[in-house]
């Protein structure tokens, strides 16, 4: 009888050790499958920023293109005041009202220049931020399952 009761511990003892054995597989897969979904959704949104990245880029292009536009746009303006004066066929006032205009705009297109860089490095500098920060988090977390696994 003795021999049966200490069976029965062993087996009992046994039946615990499995069970614990696969509770803490349960519990490390658990764990592993709440971090892939982490990584998941922080590459979802590295994939968004990314997106938004291009767009701005895109947006830069646009604005670039249009600053350019305007480049080509005030030297067309320059060579008309140089063919003005050139001629002196035209009035004093007509000369004057030019060289006004083209300083005006000269000095928009320096102040649009210094604002849309101005912007541009911040958007830039954000985006740069927040990537640096997605992928330092998705470093932790990929070497904090690399060790999971170890």
């Amino acid at each position: 009888e003795d021999l049966n009761v200490s069976l029965t511990k062993a087996r009992e003892a046994t039946h615990k050790a499995q069970i614990q054995k696969f509770k803490g597989a349960e519990d490390y897969q658990a764990l592993l499958l709440e971090k892939e979904t982490l990584l998941a959704e922080l590459r979802s949104e590295n994939l968004t920023k990314d997106t938004e990245n291009r767009k701005l880029h895109r947006r830069i292009k646009r604005t670039d293109q249009e600053l350019h536009d305007l480049n080509l746009e005030r030297e067309k303006m320059e060579r008309e005041l140089d063919e003005a004066q050139l001629q002196k066929s035209r009035s004093d006032k007509t000369i004057n009202d030019l060289r006004n205009q083209l300083e005006k705009l000269h000095g928009e297109m320096i102040e649009k220049e210094k604002a849309l860089e101005h912007h541009y490095n911040i958007l830039l500098s954000e985006s740069n931020q927040k990537l640096q920060s997605h992928e330092l988090v998705i470093k932790r977390l990929t070497d904090s399952v690399n060790q999971k696994d170890l």
